[in-house]
């Protein structure tokens, strides 16, 4: 099969799946520049056994640091798009899931991977829904109820933190 078959195929033609496709097959040398015949080739075979779209997704969000798949579990579970400074203040509180060390770091990785985008200086936003959906597979059902009520606490408490801070 021809290459773009595959990756139309495996990503249901869509170009963020796609670019996020042909990048992790040649970080995987499934795809590889042959120097003898100064083309590329892949591996039909194998890129025929990876997993489809949110797979494919969740696959690659596996390979993240333990902070930025805590992140991203978090902003799965608590909506499309949320204030930094939410994330900042929730970060310190003592029910947090996340971690407030290294915090602006983290948030920085989701962007440059294109899981994130800031909008406004202040507002993270998913680049894709089937990002949002993959990142939520990260989280166990024990650690989504975990952040509904963390966060919950968390808003409950929010008029007191604006009025401390």
């Amino acid at each position: 099969r021809q290459l773009s078959e595959l990756v139309q195929i495996k990503t249901e033609a869509n170009p963020l799946l796609s670019t996020q496709f042909l990048s992790r097959l040649y970080r995987s040398s499934l795809l590889f520049f042959c120097s003898a015949t100064m083309k590329w080739d892949w591996n039909n075979v194998e890129i025929r056994k990876m997993k489809p779209s949110l797979g494919l997704i969740k696959q690659s969000l596996d390979i993240f640091s333990s902070p930025l798949k805590s992140l991203l579990g978090f902003l799965a579970v608590v909506g499309n798009r949320i204030s930094v400074a939410y994330i900042k203040a929730y970060s310190k509180s003592e029910s947090s899931v996340i971690s407030s060390s290294k915090l602006s770091e983290t948030i920085e990785q989701a962007q440059q991977c294109g899981c994130l985008s800031m909008i406004d200086s202040d507002l993270l936003v998913w680049t894709h829904d089937q990002i949002r959906q993959a990142a939520y597979l990260l989280c166990s059902a024990e650690k989504e109820n975990k952040i509904h009520y963390s966060y919950g606490l968390f808003l409950l408490r929010l008029p007191d933190i604006t009025q401390a801070g």
